[in-house]
């Protein structure tokens, strides 16, 4: 299988090897076909390259946001004045 489908759970475009290595491991090799089945199309024959490393950094990147968040509220917790009295 050549063409590429939009994986809905990052909306980047994978070949069927390409999801099938990505998700092999967590799902077995029928769960990964049905998911197949459910990921839409790309229109066209062109796809970007690096995209399939992006999953891999964009699902690292997921994991370190929380943490940036929690930071950015308590300095903005912080910077708050404080009522006098």
């Amino acid at each position: 299988m050549t063409d590429r489908r939009v994986d809905p759970d990052d909306g980047v475009a994978y070949t069927f090897d390409e999801l099938a290595a990505y998700y092999k491991g967590k799902y077995k090799k029928k769960a990964i076909e049905a998911y197949w089945d459910t990921c839409t199309p790309v229109k066209g024959k062109k796809g970007k390259a690096a995209e399939p490393k992006a999953k891999a950094k964009s699902k690292a990147k997921a994991k370190a946001e929380p943490k940036a968040k929690a930071k950015a509220k308590a300095k903005a917790k912080a910077k708050e004045p404080k009522p006098a009295g």
